[in-house]
Formats: structure tokens, sequence, C-alpha cells
């Protein structure tokens, strides 16, 4: 054997057995250790019975840790040291075989030291190598389970599983707490009392009611309770202990009796905070571990306002947004708020919710700021508040983010549009001189001649010249109805302005765009000028223009008075501040309520420099005609407020309120003075246009009138000629009836015919037979439905046209032509039914005596249609209606048109379609009358100073664009969803009042009366 071989053979061998010993030491070791730990437990446990003190337990701990600590040291430490070396393991060879553990002892030694040098060994290498050699081969042969007796391990694992049962049943009996704090770090034991061990806890949690959440119960627990503030808290558990009464103890001091049943206890309580609790039997003064109570916070909502979005939003007065919001809470939310605040103060409004909406919330709300009275200019903000169901704590509150809205400056929009209509008054007026000086002259064409040149004779007209001056008043014409479409525009946008003048100013553009359009194709259409034309343009124009100039200007005397009327609110609104203010004071002075004071009377003395000014500026015919003088020059209203200023100071204050008082009072006749100076001037403008539009209101009532009576009586000959069992001829229901089932008969038959030839030729997909009687199909079936329509001259040619079209059906299938002789016998009976109700018809002679009432009906109803049109030309034509809605005159136009198919349905003796337009007609007239109706009202509304705003008017939704026909999404419910019954019709009634295309009125009233029954 190689000597290297030898030697690591040798260590392994060695090395091996020092694993082995070191394995069978640990695993014996270890399973001391485990026998000890659970000897101690259960020796421990049973000595912890004898005593609860807390220095007993201290030295029961101390005694079993030092007890683990010396067996850990004896049974693994030591043995491992001294028995797992080898040194060891040579003494444990020689008492397996004496002399081995030497011999193995011998070989290491030569194997660590030099074998080429045999002085060193002092022996010879070979003998040496032969000893290693013996060694190994006595290691290799040798039964050494002996030196690792892993089976002798097994009687530590019955005595471990006998130790841990012992453990395990002593420790059901002793404290419940000690077992943790002998496991535990702690020295000495957490609780300094005796202790109630308690087992098989089950807390019930009763939740508030505003959580709104079942009761819970939560079994297996340790004891420790984690609930929401007023959780009411059920506590039950079994005591190991012998327990006869006792009480419930929470951490600050409250006491709980606790109630015992079946072997258990029971206490309940609420939570009001963190803390903890014990359980103690009173008789015996055992308590139980601490155990501990973890709040829960309700947290307050959460809001916010997603639109509008932006740092500012411009807002007009009398406007509206829509703001957008999302609102949250773990609980619910009980309300929500909308608050704003300004530089005077700050309110709020409550926002509606639904009833299932609890805690989440996402809606809108439109807001506006004219219920505050806000200034204009003024900046506001603006949040959404949401507070939480929390009836324990009381409710919390989240705030949303802000939004800021910048009030629009309503009044300097209002002048501003007064200054274009001022300008468009000047521009008007500087026309009407033109045309005027113009008109002026003994001969218009003369005025138009150049001066300048000395070459022309009198009485020639120069037409380059009058061109020259007509296109430059055309210029002028335009310019002002530019400066007309800025004002209107203007209007649109002005919440001070009044919608009868905008219905003025809309009609004056119209007319006069319409003569400029005229003015237009004069100058610009023809090579030679017709000058004859050009002078009656212009007188018309000239009156025009004399019409718009009053309109204008009585708008403006208006405005100024409503000017100095909104002034004088104004000051009267201080006044009120004021005297609250100085009632203030004279319950207790202070400087700082004191240079309010000075402050208001310097806004008083500014808004009375203000007012005097527009009640000076207001023109001298308006002074003289509408107000009371008087009440403008009895009192110096300067002088007195100087006064009360003075008194303020001096510390008078009775006096001081009791002169405002009476300044007070003169400011209030001052006020109403204005207010009947602007009626009687509104009055007094609007006197004729009033008078007009109640004549034209008359009048369409009238029409109105005659139109329903016409209608009444074609709606009795209609019943006559149905109904009347009296005719000389076959009641024309039952006759109707009869031609009907002919009809229907003849329709069979040429199915059955178009049938047989389509079987005949499967591989034509058209044949030509089919094709022809396919179209005849379709002529009875139009026969059919003109005789439900009662349009007998129609069914009468319809009828004639399917009794020739028969003919040749049949003289083609006598010759086969597209395989028509398969069904020759249908064709023939088509034929003789279509010959038959042609010959009905023709029998039947509904002209006889109804003939002449057919035509005196015509008649009238073109006499009613003649005083409509009429009515309706007066509309359109420029006249004195300066106010009148053009709406008014197309309402007239439909009716007149209605009449008119009306009128030649009653000719035709189509009596049905006679009534549906004689329907639509009533309708439109009704439309028109209630158009006057609107604009008289919004008439008199401005004659008292109270006209309604164009944008409130014209139905703007301030922010959201314009309301006009509501065309919101609605939802239509599928079938198994849809309401049968008293709504469902209702529905189907509400339909019906939209109208129906002309003559479908009746045809649209069965069908709905179908789906009704």
């Amino acid at each position: 054997m190689d000597s290297f071989d030898s030697r690591s053979r040798l260590d392994a061998l060695v090395e091996s057995l020092i694993q082995k010993k070191k394995k069978y030491l640990l695993l014996k070791g270890s399973s001391i250790f485990a026998l000890t730990i659970f000897i101690c437990l259960g020796l421990a446990s049973l000595l912890s019975l004898l005593y609860s003190n807390p220095i007993y337990y201290t030295l029961l701990k101390i005694i079993t840790v030092m007890s683990l600590i010396l067996i850990v040291i004896k049974a693994l430490v030591i043995p491992l040291l001294r028995e797992a070396g080898t040194k060891g393991v040579l003494g444990e060879l020689d008492n397996i075989a004496p002399g081995l553990g030497e011999d193995t002892l011998n070989a290491i030694e030569l194997k660590d030291n030099n074998i080429h040098n045999s002085r060193i060994l002092g022996t010879s290498q070979n003998l040496a190598l032969a000893h290693i050699d013996k060694i190994i081969n006595k290691l290799d042969v040798l039964d050494l389970k002996s030196f690792y007796p892993i089976r002798n391990l097994k009687r530590y694992l019955i005595l471990l599983i006998g130790t841990a049962i012992f453990a395990s049943l002593i420790t059901i009996f002793i404290p419940g707490n000690f077992p943790s704090y002998l496991l535990s770090f702690h020295v000495t034991p957490p609780n300094t009392g005796s202790h109630l061990e308690l087992a098989d806890i089950e807390i019930t949690l009763k939740y508030p009611e505003y959580i709104n959440l079942p009761t819970q119960k939560i079994k297996g627990t340790r004891g420790n309770v984690k609930a929401i503030k007023g959780t009411e808290i059920t506590f039950e558990a079994k005591p190991l202990n012998s327990f006869e009464k006792g009480s419930l103890i929470v951490e600050n001091g409250v006491s709980v009796p606790v109630s015992m049943s079946d072997g258990r206890i029971k206490a309940g309580f609420t939570v009001l905070g963190s803390g903890s609790f014990t359980i103690k039997e009173t008789s015996t003064g055992l308590i139980s571990e601490t155990y501990r109570i973890n709040t829960e916070e309700d947290k307050e909502p959460s809001v916010s306002i997603s639109s509008p979005m932006g740092e500012t939003v411009e807002l007009g007065s009398e406007e509206k947004i829509d703001i957008f919001y999302e609102a949250e809470d773990d609980f619910g939310i009980s309300k929500l708020v909308l608050t704003w605040e300004n530089e005077r103060g700050q309110s709020h409004i409550p926002i509606a919710k639904k009833e299932q909406e609890t805690s989440a919330i996402k809606d809108k709300l439109s807001w506006g700021p004219s219920g505050i009275n806000p200034a204009d200019g003024d900046t506001i903000k603006l949040r959404v508040l949401a507070y939480d169901n929390d009836t324990i704590s009381g409710p919390k509150v989240g705030v949303s983010n802000a939004i800021t809205i910048k009030l629009k400056d309503a009044r300097l929009k209002h002048k501003e549009t007064l200054v274009y209509a001022e300008q468009l008054m000047e521009e008007l007026i500087n026309i009407l001189g033109d045309e005027i000086n113009i008109a002026n002259k003994r001969n218009p064409a003369r005025s138009m001649e150049s001066t300048g040149n000395s070459k022309s004779e009198p009485g020639v007209i120069d037409i380059r010249q009058v061109l020259k001056i007509q296109k430059k008043l055309t210029q002028k014409i335009e310019h002002a109805i530019g400066t007309l479409d800025i004002t209107i525009a203007g209007m649109k946008e002005d919440e001070y302005s009044d919608f009868t003048y905008f219905v003025g100013l809309s009609n004056m553009e119209l007319r006069i765009k319409t003569l400029l359009d005229e003015r237009k194709y004069l100058i610009e259409s023809f090579a030679k000028l017709d000058i004859g034309r050009l002078g009656r343009l212009m007188k018309r124009e000239i009156n025009e223009f004399e019409d718009d100039i009053l309109l204008l200007d009585s708008m403006l005397k208006g405005d100024k008075l409503m000017d100095s009327l909104r002034s004088s609110k104004d000051l009267l609104n201080e006044y009120d501040e004021l005297s609250e203010l100085l009632k203030q004071l004279n319950e207790g002075s202070n400087e700082q309520l004191e240079a309010l004071i000075q402050e208001k009377l310097n806004q008083i003395r500014d808004l009375m420099s203000q007012l005097a000014k527009k009640i000076n500026g207001l023109d001298g015919d308006i002074q003289e005609g509408f107000l009371n003088q008087d009440a403008f020059e009895a009192t110096n209203l300067q002088t007195q407020l100087n006064q009360i200023s003075k008194l303020a100071r001096e510390g008078d204050i009775d006096q001081a309120l009791e002169m405002l008082s009476s300044l007070t009072q003169s400011l209030q006749n001052m006020m109403a003075s204005l207010e009947n100076g602007m009626q009687s001037f509104g009055s007094s403008m609007m006197a004729k246009e009033i008078s007009k539009l109640n004549e034209l209101i008359s009048r369409i009532e009238d029409i109105e009138k005659e139109e329903t009576s016409l209608k009444d009586k074609t709606g009795e000959l209609k019943k006559d000629l149905l109904e009347n069992p009296n005719s000389p001829r076959d009641n024309l229901r039952e006759f109707i009836e009869n031609e009907k089932i002919k009809v229907q008969e003849l329709i069979n038959n040429l199915k059955q015919a178009r049938a047989k030839i389509a079987n005949e030729s499967p591989g034509e997909a058209n044949p030509e037979g089919a094709y022809l009687v396919e179209k005849m199909i379709e002529k009875s079936e139009q026969l059919n439905n003109w005789l439900k329509d009662m349009n007998y001259i129609e069914a009468s040619k319809n009828a004639k046209s399917i009794e020739e079209s028969t003919k040749g059906l049949n003289e083609m299938s006598s010759l086969n032509i597209g395989n028509l002789a398969k069904a020759s016998q249908e064709i023939g009976r088509a034929k003789h039914l279509a010959q038959e109700i042609r010959k009905d018809l023709e029998r039947f002679n509904i002209k006889g005596n109804s003939e002449n009432q057919f035509g005196k009906m015509a008649g009238r109803q073109d006499e009613i249609q003649g005083q409509t049109g009429d009515l309706s030309s007066e509309i359109g034509e420029r006249g004195d209606g300066l106010f009148f809605s053009p709406k008014i005159g197309d309402k007239l136009g439909e009716a007149e048109n209605f009449m008119g198919n009306a009128s030649k349905d009653l000719r035709g003796q189509r009596v049905s379609k006679a009534i549906s337009n004689q329907d639509e007609a009533l309708k439109a007239l009704q439309e028109a009358k209630e158009q006057a109706q609107d604009m008289l009202q919004q008439m008199r509304l401005s004659a008292r100073g109270n006209g309604s705003p164009v944008p409130m008017m014209l139905g703007q939704r301030y922010g959201q664009g314009i309301i006009g026909t509501d065309n919101r999404y609605v939802e239509i419910p599928a079938v198994d969803e849809s309401q049968i019954g008293k709504e469902f019709k209702q529905r189907i009634l509400e339909a019906m009042k939209g109208g129906s295309p002309e003559g479908y009125i009746e045809l649209n009233k069965k069908y709905y009366d179908r789906i009704i029954k």
C-alpha cells in the first residue's frame, strides 16, 4: 500500500469516529436537556400552586433557569469537550479492545512524523507503514456500535413523552399567566396580585347605531378589545378558579358587576377610549390578567369640489353655475352644507341629498349669488362641508377645496351697453338729418347735383354725384347697423336690460336691414338709377329712423330714471346700516365702532353726491312732466347728514337717530316720486303699443272662434255622413266596411296568383308575371287606404286603374305571357272583383246634396284664411308695432297655410284631412295668441319699471350655455319595465299634445286609441 494512502486512510477513520461520537453526545445531551425542561416546568408549575406571591414566583423562575443552565453544562458542554476529542476517542477504543487505543495513537504519531527519517522514527519506514496498515485493518474489522449506541437514546424518547404529558396536565390547573411569565424575559411577574385564571373567552361587540353594522361575536380571543368609541362590549369567560362574585374594573376606575351563569361569567361596558380592564373575584381577591382596550378612530369625511376648475370663476349676480362635488365617509354622512364668505360675512345653505346616499355621495348643485345680495365686483369663496353621523363624539366635519367666485360688475356692463345705444341714436339722428336735407329740396334730385360743375345744365341730374352721396349715406346706415348689433349683443348679457326694448331693437334691426337691402339693390343693380323709387325709399327710411330715434330716446330716458331709483335704494340701504351702527354706539362707545360710523358717513356722502348728479341730469321734460319736484327740494340732505355726523361725534346718539329717521323719510319720498315718475313715463311711452297689442290679441281670438266654429261644423258633417241612417244612400260606414271586404278578397286572389306563378318558376329570381301581380297587390292596398281615409275621388280613380290592369293581366294569361296562364282563374276572379268595386263607387254618388254644403264650408274657410292673411301681412309690414315679436307673424302664416290646405280638402271632399288641417291651424293661432299675450305682459312690466332682463327671457343658463328645448337624455324603459295602466296612458296622451303632420291627426288618434285600449 502506498504510504500516502495509508496516512490518509488513518486520518479519515479517526475523524469519522470523532464525528460519530460528537453526534451521539449531542443527541444524548439534547434529550437530557429537553427532559429536564419538561421536568422543571412541571415541578415549577406544581410549586406555583403553593403560593401566588411574586417573590415566590421569582425564586421558582430563578431555580428553574439555573437548573436548566446546569443541565446544559453537564449534559452538553462537558461531554462534548471531554469525550468528543481525539483522546476521548482513543480511550474509548481501549475500552472496546485493550491496547487498541495506544496502538492507534502510535500509528497517528508515526503518520505525523517524517516517515522517511528513520533516525527520528527509531524504526524503519517499512515497519512504520506496516504498523499503520495493521491499525487500519483492525479499525475496519472492529464492531464499533458500542462506540455510539444510538439505540440507547430510545429510553430518553419514552421519558420525554411522559414528562411532556405530565407538564401539559399540570399547566391546566396552574394560573394561566405563570407559564407565560416563566417563558418570558421578565424577572418578576407583571401583576402583583393573586391571579384569576379565565378560559374560553368570548367578546361581543354591539356597534353604535350610526355605524349601521351588525353585532359581532369574537370567540377564542385572548381578551383584548379593539373597537370604535361608543361600542358596547360584553365580556364572557369560564373561570378556572372558584368564582362566587366579582366585578369588571376599567382602567379609569369604573366598576361593573359580573354575573355568573352556567359556569361562565359575564359583564359589559362601553368603550369610551383606549385603556385596559381586569376581572376581580371579590371574595378571594383573585385578579385576572390585564386586557387591553384599543380605540379605533371615526375618521372625518373627505369632500372635494371637482368642477368648476381654475383659480377664479367670473359670474353675474343673476347667473348660476353647476358645482360638482364628491363626499365620502367610513360610516355615513349625515348632512351636506354649501358655505360662502365675502368681506361682509359668511353664510350657508343645506344641500339636499337622497336617502339612499349614506357613505359615498357624488352629485352636483346649481348655485347663484342672487339670494345673498352681493355687491358688483365682490369676491366670494365657496366650500362644501360634509358632516359625518357620529353621535358619540359628535359629528366631524370635512371641508372641501375652495372655489373663488368673482362677481361681474353688472352695472358697468349695463353702462357700456347704454353708451352704444346713445351712440346709435346719434348716428341715426345724423342719418335722419342727411335724408331730411335731401328730401326738403323742392326737387330732391337737384340736391344731388354737383354744385362744383359749372357746365351742368339746370334740371339735369348728375347721376355720378347722386350715387356718391347715396353710397356715403349707405355706409352710414351700415355703420349704424353695426352699432345696433353691438347694442343688441350687449343686452343679451346685460342683467339690467329690458326685454321689451330688446324686442323693439331686434325688430328695428330687421326693418333697417330690409331697407338697406333695397337701397343696395337700387344703387348697385341698375345701370340707370331709378330716382323715383329712390325717393320713395328715402321717405320710408325717414319714417323708420324717426320712430327708431323715439324708441331709443324713451329707452335711455327710462333707464336714467331707473338708475336714479337704484342709487336711491342703495342709499337707503346705507342709511339702515348707519342706523344700526348708531344704535350699537348708543349701547357702548369704542374707537373701532366710531371709525366705522365715520367711514359709513363718507360712503353716504359720496352716494348722495352721485344721486344728486343723476337727478339733475334727468331731462327737463321728465322732471317737469313726471316727477314731484317738492320731494327733491323740501330738504337739504347733505346739511342734515353733516349735522348727524356732528351729533355722533358729540355723543348725542338719540338726536342723531331722530335726524337720520327724518332723513330716511325724505329719501323714501324721493324714491316714491322716482317710482311714480318712472311708471308714468313708461305708461305714456308704452300706451300706444299696448293698445295695438290688445287689438292684435282680440283679432286673433276672433279668427280663432270662427275657425273653431267651422271645424265643429266639419266634424258634424263627417258624423252625419258616417252615422245618419235616414240618408237616401246606403249607410256610409256599412258601405265602407263592405268595400274593404271586397278589396281584401281582391288582394287575396292576387296573392294566390303570385304564389302559383312563383312556384312554377323556381329558377327565376323575379318572374315577369309575378312582378306584374305584385304591382297590382300594391295598388289594391292603396285603394284600401283611400277607403279608410274616406277619399272617394282618389278611391274611384284607383279602382278604375285596378280594373283596367286586371283586364290586361287576364288577356296576358290567355296568351300565357310570364306564366300567367297558371293563375288564370285567380286573375279572372280579381278582374270581376275590381269591376264590381269600381261600379259600387260610381253608384255611391257622394256629391249629391252634400256637394253644395262642402262648397259653402270651403268658401267660409277661404274667408277666414283671408282674415288671417291680412293680419299676418299687417304684422309683416313695418307698421307702428315696434314691439311685436316676429314669431307672431310666423305663427299666423302657418295658420294661413293650414287653412288653405283645409279649403282644398273640403272642395275635394276629404273631410278627415280637412279636420286635421283645421286642428293645426287652430294650434298655430293659439301659439300666436300666447306669443302676443306674453309680449303684452312684458310690456306692462316694462311700463311699471319691472321689465324682465333680457338674459332671463332668452333662457340663458349662466355658465352653462343657453336653455332652449329640453334635449336632456331620457331613458326609454324596456318592455318588461314599461308601466301599464293609468300612468302609461297618460304618457301617450301627453305625446298626442305634440301634434301630428298634416293629414295624419285622425290616423294617429286611432293608433293611440288602440294602444290605450
